[in-house]
């Protein structure tokens, strides 16, 4: 059992995409796409990954200067959420128009 997301996963800059997401890849045994979606199985369907916060974190410190974006569709009606890496800080959001910060040092980051 367990619950089961969809992430989708983009950065800002764009061209550091490619890096991150294999240095993630890396951190948390799953595949990530070339259209960003997270998967166990070369399938972009739900997976397990109760560790993707953390994962996250660490790999945004790695990479100080780029805004990770994660998008999360959940297995249950309407779970949708996403959430902004940088820095090795993070703002969580429901799934809605919003644009994150370019300072990490700015208001919202924990």
């Amino acid at each position: 059992m367990g619950y089961r997301t969809v992430f989708r996963i983009t950065t800002e800059p764009e061209e550091s995409r490619n890096a991150v997401v294999s240095r993630l890849g890396r951190v948390s045994d799953y595949y990530v796409e070339e259209d960003g979606c997270a998967v166990a199985d070369m399938f972009c369907d739900e997976i397990k990954w109760y560790d993707h916060e953390e994962d996250c974190l660490a790999v945004s410190q790695e990479f100080p200067n780029v805004t990770i974006r994660v998008h999360g569709t959940g297995e249950e009606h309407g779970d949708q959420w996403v959430r902004f890496y940088r820095n090795g800080k993070v703002q969580r959001h429901a799934q809605g128009a919003w644009c994150p910060p370019t300072s990490p040092n700015e208001k919202g980051w924990e």
